[in-house]
């Protein structure tokens, strides 16, 4: 069975830390990085070239590369680095230790940071779209068997391409800019003639929400769009895809999701699916309806948001709080408010996608 990826990370951070890795010459130097690159609590940004010093001594130049989306080179590189074969006789050796070895470099050959200059930065996981698992699940059956080890080693074609990466890396920036400024909407309430206090209203209000409520629905949202800030703000957020979902309807209808419960992330993780880049899906587009799901999402992560109700948690279904099927003040609950209201604030929505929104279904 398999795992979230901050189990992944953990198998991955404990194999690199082994005492039987190179310590010697420039793999030595990588390793050191490596190392130093995961911390308890994700990576550290400025130990980030250890990936690209990692992806340069690995790589092997291969006219068939890019036809096949294989590597044979590669496979072999990384399991010198694991030490899979014997110091005397060179023959392989094999085995749990070596494949866990194997795994936690090749999914680091296959972890990107995403950065830019004053803007947001994050880490992009994109490991081969052949896969069907995490690399330690995808490659410890075959622990053992060397030539079944290096094939699925040599599989080097991604599962997101550059631009999915560029278009998530947007999606992020915008998420920060939307969260800053229904901050600023939020900090303004009551004092700026109702203006803000409208918008609250506007995503929130229900037909049982009296002032008071109002009063703490204001301080629920500070300070939970506080902790999503922080979220986008630390360098520590991490987006990949669920591996097992590859080739499911999961992973063809969904935008994107988070664990909760026994198997929420102890990272900071969003797992994105194919439905995230699908246009017009959604009453959003582009880069705005990327901002919106990474939003989503974090509600849901840092704050404890849910999908509610399930008929119209969603603004394509119709979010309206002012309807019967939010009453309880149940709006704050819902997701698709948060995120719809910080869109809001930022002058992101055009008439007719608040109209939409807002329209029950």
């Amino acid at each position: 069975m398999s795992h979230n990826f901050s189990k992944e990370y953990e198998l991955a951070r404990d194999a690199i830390g082994s005492n039987d890795l190179p310590t010697a010459g420039d793999l030595g130097q990588v390793v050191t990085k490596l190392r130093d690159l995961m911390a308890a609590d994700g990576f550290v940004d400025t130990s980030a070239d250890g990936l690209t010093r990692l992806r340069k001594h690995v790589k092997n130049f291969s006219l068939t590369k890019m036809f096949t989306g294989k590597n044979a080179g590669e496979a072999d590189n990384i399991l010198l680095a694991a030490g899979a074969f014997g110091a005397d006789d060179k023959k392989f050796t094999g085995g749990e230790a070596i494949a866990l070895k194997a795994s936690a470099l090749k999914l680091l050959r296959h972890t990107y940071f995403v950065a830019k200059t004053g803007a947001k930065s994050l880490w992009v996981i994109s490991v081969p779209k052949s896969y069907k698992d995490w690399p330690s699940p995808e490659l410890k059956p075959l622990a053992s068997v060397e030539l079944s080890l290096k094939a699925r080693l040599s599989e080097v074609r991604e599962y997101f391409s550059s631009s999915n990466k560029k278009h998530m890396h947007e999606g992020a920036i915008f998420a920060l800019a939307w969260v800053q400024k229904a901050l600023i909407v939020l900090g303004t309430a009551g004092t700026d003639k109702g203006e803000s206090m409208a918008l609250v209203k506007r995503w929130f209000e229900t037909s049982d929400t009296t002032e008071a409520d109002l009063a703490k629905v204001v301080t629920d949202l500070t300070d939970g769009f506080k902790k999503i800030q922080a979220a986008l703000n630390g360098n520590r957020l991490i987006l990949t895809d669920y591996p097992p979902d590859r080739g499911t309807s999961d992973e063809k209808n969904t935008e994107a999701f988070v664990w909760n419960g026994a198997w929420k992330d102890s990272l900071k993780v969003v797992y994105i699916e194919q439905g995230f880049f699908a246009r017009g899906a959604n009453v959003l587009s582009g880069r705005d309806n990327w901002a919106r799901i990474i939003v989503h999402e974090l509600s849901h992560s840092e704050v404890g948001t849910d999908d509610y109700p399930r008929d119209n948690s969603y603004a394509w279904q119709g979010i309206n709080p002012a309807h019967a099927k939010f009453n309880g003040n149940k709006a704050i609950t819902n997701a698709e408010n948060w995120a719809y209201f910080a869109a809001d604030c930022a002058a992101a929505l055009s008439e007719g996608e608040r109209s939409t929104a807002l329209q029950m279904t």
